[in-house]
């Protein structure tokens, strides 16, 4: 029992950053409508108590999401089951068919400590590296109108770490807002191969059926 429990408590402390882009980098996504049915798909199973989003940009070619999952075995079912849905509504819309994603999503796992506002931090800034906005909360299609202006939007559960920003809504949106622009201005290649947390966390994680899971009990942990 006690090898149990510390399999549901780890499980718990795991978020994962989520991506995947276009097949042959080609635009995915090319007006508003493209966008909303992107984010309409992951609200069925938000509302379902399937998939907790935390931070999320939708861009040109790409996505990002940050999410926990509160039955992570049925990860790759709930993500598939938006991309496939994508998918059809793309080709119906735009007479096309055959693969629009460049293979399957990647998933790296992130501990849910101060961890998850670094990778939610590089998500919003995604749009403004890109060039398409100045200012994170400029751009439409991500989470970061959330935190900076507090624009209403049903996909976001806050992140447990935005509260350390400030002890007022004002406080914590200014100093969000300085937290990504002083430290997400360039591209950070490790948040996309490597996992996000602590030593102690790595080693806790063991990777099975192509996806990071809490170790058992005399499973090898990682090694970096």
């Amino acid at each position: 029992m006690p090898t149990l429990a510390r399999y549901h408590q780890l499980k718990d402390e795991i978020m994962y950053h989520i991506y995947n882009r276009g097949n042959r980098k080609l635009k995915i996504f090319h007006d508003e409508e493209d966008h909303y049915k992107y984010k309409e798909l992951m609200m069925r199973d938000v509302k379902n108590g399937n998939l907790l989003i935390f931070h999320y940009s939708t861009m040109g070619n790409h996505y990002h999401i940050e999410a926990e999952f509160p039955e992570p075995e049925k990860m790759s079912s709930i993500i598939g089951g938006v991309n496939r849905g994508y998918t059809n509504y793309y080709h119906r819309k735009y007479k096309t068919s055959g693969y629009l994603w460049q293979g399957r999503f990647a998933s790296k796992p992130i501990e849910s400590n101060e961890y998850s506002i670094i990778c939610g931090g590089y998500i919003e800034m995604n749009p403004v590296r890109a060039g398409n906005v100045e200012s994170p909360e400029d751009y439409k299609h991500s989470s970061a109108g959330y935190y900076i202006l507090g624009k209403p939007d049903e996909l976001i559960t806050e992140d447990r770490n935005y509260h350390e920003f400030g002890k007022t809504v004002e406080e914590r949106r200014e100093k969000y807002l300085n937290f990504l622009m002083e430290n997400f201005q360039t591209r950070q290649e490790g948040l996309f191969r490597e996992i996000i947390g602590s030593d102690e966390f790595k080693r806790k994680l063991c990777k099975k059926a192509g996806r990071w899971v809490p170790r058992r009990k005399g499973v090898p942990g990682f090694v970096s």
